[in-house]
């Protein structure tokens, strides 16, 4: 039940698809990605087959819809070029049918990468507005089942039209999870890389939230003022989970209007001025990044002091 010290920020039904852009015939790809995800063949991962895949070539019309809407997004003009030359276009995506919220997401990770394995081809992520890097290590991109926000949510700055040399911070990839976006309004800009680590810290909270949550509970309920463990700073690395740092305080709003909502991050209320609550939670988490840095360091010293010993 909503009372006077909690939120409910709204969740919609969650968008799990990938584009993948091929410089082979429709014909092909198809038959390829068929392949990739038949629970009959003994490569196909068990993420894949606890999934719900579909795997559709793009029509004209929708392909031109499709390259309309890459213009928004964070592409090189190398990548742009080359998504260009596409001569196929397949939408991969998945459906939630179990109690693991991420499932079908890493299915349609699994997919993408099975495909570019064999086949010439960039995967695009519309909802985050870049291109997939299909390889790589699962460290740096999940923590205990759980996307990391480093990898797959992007921040961007929009100038602020009411203040000089102020910005206004907006995430790209939470809507794909069924959230708002986040904002944090009205940051200088010797704070933006600040508010960006911030803010991936915030949504990193959240998502860790959506694990739990069941398929067709329609909002996710906070209270209005909450603490964040300092572990999802970065999620993906022990040692922040292995010290004890001061938990972050913070507030969100919830606003809607009729084309979207999104959530601002806002100072509790033990705070008047939103700067200084903000300075001092930067200050807290750099003490801790450069604590869990030493411990680092140490650790490294003491493995090549072991390696010269052996």
């Amino acid at each position: 039940m909503l009372n006077d010290d909690t939120i409910q920020i709204p969740l919609r039904e969650p968008v799990f698809s990938l584009a993948l852009l091929a410089m082979e015939p429709a014909n092909r790809l198809s038959a390829t990605a068929t392949i990739s995800v038949d629970p009959d063949k003994e490569h196909v991962s068990n993420v894949v087959q606890k999934s719900s895949i579909m795997i559709n070539a793009l029509e004209e019309r929708e392909r031109k819809r499709f390259f309309t809407n890459l213009e928004y997004c964070n592409l090189s003009e190398v990548e742009t070029i080359y998504c260009k030359r596409a001569q196929s276009i397949l939408n991969v995506s998945a459906t939630r049918n179990s109690a693991a919220f991420f499932a079908p997401f890493w299915a349609c990770q699994t997919v993408a990468r099975d495909i570019c394995q064999v086949i010439e081809s960039v995967v695009v992520d519309l909802y985050q507005g870049n291109v997939v890097t299909t390889g790589g290590d699962s460290a740096d991109q999940e923590a205990f089942g759980i996307p990391l926000t480093n990898a797959y949510l992007t921040v961007k700055a929009y100038p602020d039209e009411d203040a000089p040399n102020r910005y206004n911070l907006y995430t790209e990839g939470m809507s794909r999870f069924g959230l708002p976006e986040l904002t944090l309004p009205n940051c200088s800009t010797n704070l933006l890389n600040d508010g960006a680590y911030f803010l991936r810290t915030v949504a990193q909270f959240l998502w860790a939230k959506l694990e739990r949550i069941h398929p067709e509970q329609p909002f996710l309920e906070l209270t209005k003022e909450f603490v964040i463990p300092t572990e999802f700073c970065e999620y993906g690395n022990p040692n922040f989970h292995a010290i004890k740092g001061p938990s972050i305080r913070l507030s969100l709003e919830v606003i809607c209007d009729e084309h979207e909502t999104i959530l601002v991050v806002k100072e509790p209320s033990n705070y008047d001025d939103f700067y200084d609550w903000f300075l001092s939670v930067n200050e807290e988490i750099l003490e801790l990044r450069l604590n869990i840095q030493h411990l680092q360091n140490s650790e490294n010293r003491l493995a090549v002091t072991a390696d010269i010993a052996a």
